[in-house]
């Protein structure tokens, strides 16, 4: 027992440790999270849960006001807190410190090491694969950041990682199928988006099975589903139970088209922008999005090989692998593992195009990638010289290197300041805001003082045009209120759908209280005194 501890102390310290460190100066060097999901939901969801704003405020996270805000508690957290600001950021890089441990990992039990040439294929390949995964234009932007996609993928790769180490005998069925099953359920529950990894892997779990006889089969696929139920109903289950007994659907306001709310519009809820319309752009993303830049998949301009790369040692893979069965040979415990990452590849890569297609979600594939890349490398270096293997290694993560035009998501520099300190003016007491702009101001309301009820009757929820059902709640509202009510807008321009607003709800605001909303604010927006009819007629 005391070799075990002793052995758990030396992994933390000099394995997982230096990662975490690593993961944290990063996350400082790129600087303080400050994107458009961060001030509409990120810090709102989190301080709404905690101080039991459910009805008090009416949708100022516009649709995102609905997700679960169990994977931003520790943001809120901290960012509530009086830290300084760099404390907060650099704690923020921590799970992409363990993700790129779980790489690390992943990247040693693969390690094929040559008995004749120990070095062959050791520390500079792991450290060169370990890079390119962890430095896609998915991931790299993203570290520190508040979007949650390195913890859903710090689980998924450790759910990967714990297969792998079975695979390789260094871990029981048993534990590596418990240990997948919990991470794949934990990551899908904190954020619905990791439900695409986790399909793949589950779709490819069973090339790790040919080997076992059909009753520890089924053994093992009951024991990972079990674990998987099990972690997702307990972090997700409350909250989907609220949202089904409120609007009759566990992940309001998305696939109303199946669950049917009255409240909106039976339509997916989905964003759809970025989903190929045709095969052809299907099948063409990556060898375009890995030589030009392009907002095919992001709202911001980005290129990365890595897709091309990943797809490339997938596909050769599984043609190998058909050419191997069709010749009756023997498949490996290694080609088994070759199997699971490419199909799973295969798999995650079409799904996520056809459900999201958003490439802030594709950091599972980068890694995954680097994966591949990595046994690929080892392989020419096993059935070629030595030289030839490091001269392809070096090419190709040059090349990486080179290619890959990462987005800026949007960071502000770091002074030691409080996260978020917005100079919000004190209105009367019991007073109201309706919110008539799009931008995100949902980090606003934490901060306000005395924390008035918010009401956002613009947003990309619903406007007088659309989701009306959801209209005539806030006109109620507006009506019943009995103290002041302001109105939060844009100072700038006032679009169709505010004009639109005040005729139906007999909204008048006067222009001559308007007091300006000091930076840092999304836009040029300002709090003005409203006169509202309070019997308003909602079409």
């Amino acid at each position: 027992m005391k070799v075990r501890w002793r052995t758990l102390v030396q992994e933390i310290t000099y394995q997982l440790l230096p990662f975490l460190l690593l993961g944290g100066v990063v996350s400082i060097y790129l600087g303080k999270d400050w994107n458009w999901d961060l001030r509409n939901y990120h810090f709102y969801n989190p301080w709404a849960l905690t101080h039991h704003r459910w009805g008090v405020d009416l949708f100022p996270a516009q649709l995102q006001t609905f997700l679960n805000p169990l994977s931003d508690l520790p943001f809120y957290k901290l960012a509530d807190s009086r830290l300084p600001d760099y404390i907060v950021v650099f704690l923020m890089g921590l799970p992409a410190g363990f993700a790129a441990y779980f790489l690390w990992r992943l990247l040693a039990s693969l390690d094929q090491v040559d008995a004749q040439n120990p070095n062959l294929t050791g520390f500079g390949f792991r450290v060169g694969a370990c890079v390119v995964g962890m430095t896609g234009a998915a991931g790299l932007g993203q570290i520190g950041s508040t979007t949650g996609e390195w913890t859903v993928s710090a689980l998924i790769i450790g759910a990967v990682l714990a297969l792998t180490l079975w695979q390789k005998s260094r871990l029981s069925a048993r534990a590596a199928m418990v240990t997948a099953g919990l991470a794949i359920g934990a990551a899908t529950a904190l954020k619905l988006t990791a439900a695409v990894p986790a399909f793949s892997l589950t779709i490819a779990l069973p090339f790790l099975l040919v080997r076992a006889d059909k009753k520890q089969v089924w053994r093992l696929i009951a024991i990972y589903a079990l674990a998987g139920l099990v972690s997702f109903g307990i972090l997700a289950g409350p909250w989907m139970w609220k949202m089904y007994s409120n609007f009759h659907n566990p992940i309001f306001p998305y696939l109303n088209s199946l669950f049917r709310s009255p409240l909106i519009s039976a339509a997916s809820g989905m964003d759809v922008r970025f989903i190929p319309h045709d095969v052809r752009h299907l099948l063409a993303f990556p060898g375009y999005s890995a030589l030009v830049g392009n907002t095919l998949r992001s709202e911001l301009t980005l290129r990365d090989p890595r897709l091309l790369v990943g797809a490339f040692i997938a596909l050769v893979w599984i043609a190998g692998a058909a050419v191997r069965f069709v010749l009756r040979r023997p498949q490996s415990q290694m080609w088994n593992l070759k199997l699971f990452f490419a199909v799973s590849y295969v798999v995650m890569y079409l799904t996520w195009s056809e459900v999201f297609a958003i490439y802030r979600y594709a950091i599972v594939l980068e890694l995954l990638c680097a994966v591949m890349l990595f046994t690929a490398l080892q392989d020419v270096c096993r059935k070629n010289r030595q030289e030839t293997g490091v001269t392809m290694a070096g090419f190709v993560f040059l090349s990486l290197a080179l290619l890959t035009s990462v987005p800026d998501w949007g960071r502000v520099p770091l002074d030691g300041g409080r996260y978020f300190r917005n100079n919000l003016p004190r209105l009367p007491y019991d007073s109201l805001i309706i919110s008539t702009t799009n931008e995100p101001i949902g980090y606003l309301e934490p901060q306000w003082p005395d924390h008035p009820p918010f009401l956002s009757a613009i947003s990309n929820l619903s406007t007088p045009s659309y989701n009306v059902k959801l209209q005539q709640m806030i006109a109620e509202r507006v009506a019943d209120h009995k103290g002041p009510v302001y109105v939060l807008r844009d100072s700038r321009v006032m679009s169709d759908d505010v004009r639109r607003l005040y005729e139906l709800d007999q909204i008048k605001v006067d222009d001559s209280s308007c007091i300006p909303i000091e930076p840092p604010a999304p836009t040029n927006l300002e709090v003005c005194q409203a006169h509202p009819n309070k019997t308003p007629a909602v079409n």
